[in-house]
């Protein structure tokens, strides 16, 4: 989506894919129109880091506030066995971008009951429920996010052989480190053991 800032990187060349330029979006302070509970938003905006304990259908393991000197964004890490007994891939995720302020007038937007859009005297707009029939679940530099999962970037994956977790290591480190996120050994910790989750079913 036009807007969104890049981020060249450059990654090392242990694993199978290859870091490209990564773009990112700058994390709002929340929606001022508190109407919905809404269960899916990003509970914890301000974690540099989050192990997940429940990896869910997305294989979720660790989630990672990401920044470059235009904006901040969210990755989510999760970790799939591509070739079962003999590889692990590592792919970090964001939201769905669904629009943003500047294309909803185009888009089928649902907003809550008694709010009006053209409304100019109104100082806290909120956030749409919905755009184009999914719903909103976060807001992150003016763009409505959405649940669904995507891969970050082409260079936002990378596959290894399921007992080679150093160059996995490897791999988080750079990734990660070009988006300013400090990935220290306890966080480390925590990310392997669901790496070997993996290979032991393998």
């Amino acid at each position: 989506m036009a807007g969104r800032a890049t981020h060249a990187r450059a990654g090392p060349g242990t694993a199978s894919a290859s870091l490209s330029s990564r773009g990112g979006l700058g994390r709002s302070a929340g929606p001022p129109w508190p109407i919905l509970d809404r269960p899916n938003q990003l509970k914890y905006p301000e974690s540099e880091l989050r192990v997940v304990a429940a990896v869910d259908q997305d294989s979720i393991v660790a989630e990672f506030a990401c920044s470059n000197r235009m904006s901040t964004w969210t990755e989510y890490l999760c970790l799939t066995s591509s070739v079962p007994g003999r590889s692990i891939t590592l792919e970090s995720k964001s939201r769905e971008v669904l629009g943003s302020e500047e294309t909803l007038a185009s888009q089928d937007v649902a907003w809550p009951d008694g709010f009006d859009p053209d409304d100019e005297d109104c100082g806290d707009r909120p956030w749409p429920l919905a755009i184009n029939g999914k719903q909103v679940v976060a807001c992150e530099d003016g763009y409505y996010l959405g649940s669904n999962l995507e891969l970050h970037s082409d260079g936002a994956a990378a596959t290894f052989t399921w007992n080679d977790w150093k160059a996995a290591e490897r791999w988080i480190r750079a990734y990660y480190g070009e988006a300013f996120v400090r990935v220290d050994d306890l966080q480390l910790q925590a990310i392997e053991l669901a790496f070997q989750d993996i290979t032991r079913g393998q």
